[in-house]
């Protein structure tokens, strides 16, 4: 069409939908680890060379993520497209896992968690890790419908760890923020 109809800009535009969808989805989602991951670290009281290994695989997982958010918008119909960007969204929430685990477990923490709050960090870390899995089939029905999915089960999951926090955490007594794990 011509590039000075309005028409046209609308219409390149329109086909430019998904890939400003999976942008704004990408986008979300880094910005929520990125605020998980600040929150956690700032709790970190020292460093051994395998926490900063496992966060060199972390920084390796989230530098990759353009590379599938890309090619999902590019083939939004394509299952294998969604699949890619699912399992990489679910290796970036899997390595914050083991950071949370490794740090508890060397010692790493400025204020070791409680078991049961530890548990609790555990299992909110784990919700995306969950998500992005289970939801993986849905690529094959299309990956638009497994992409709308997180934006319905993240909140619910999101409320229902909430309940879950242990007393401790609404407590002065624990010095991590309300609302945090590394999820």
């Amino acid at each position: 069409g011509n590039p000075n109809d309005s028409a046209s800009i609308l219409n390149a535009l329109g086909d430019l939908t998904p890939k400003f969808v999976s942008f704004g989805v990408a986008f979300a989602l880094l910005a929520k680890y990125w605020m998980a991951n600040h929150r956690f670290f700032a709790r970190i009281g020292r460093f051994d060379k395998r926490y900063l290994t496992i966060c060199m695989c972390y920084l390796a997982t989230v530098a990759f993520l353009p590379f599938p958010t890309s090619l999902i918008g590019e083939y939004e119909s394509n299952p294998i497209s969604g699949v890619l960007f699912a399992l990489s969204l679910a290796a970036v929430s899997g390595l914050e896992t083991v950071l949370l685990w490794h740090a508890q477990r060397a010692g790493l923490m400025q204020t070791p968690a409680s078991t049961q709050v530890y548990r609790w960090q555990v299992v909110g870390s784990m919700i995306p890790f969950t998500m992005f899995l289970v939801t993986i089939p849905l690529a094959f029905v299309s990956p638009t419908v497994m992409l709308l999915s997180w934006i319905v089960i993240a909140p619910l999951a999101g409320r229902w760890a909430h309940r879950r926090k242990p007393a401790a955490l609404t407590s002065r007594q624990n010095p991590i923020p309300d609302g945090d794990s590394c999820e």
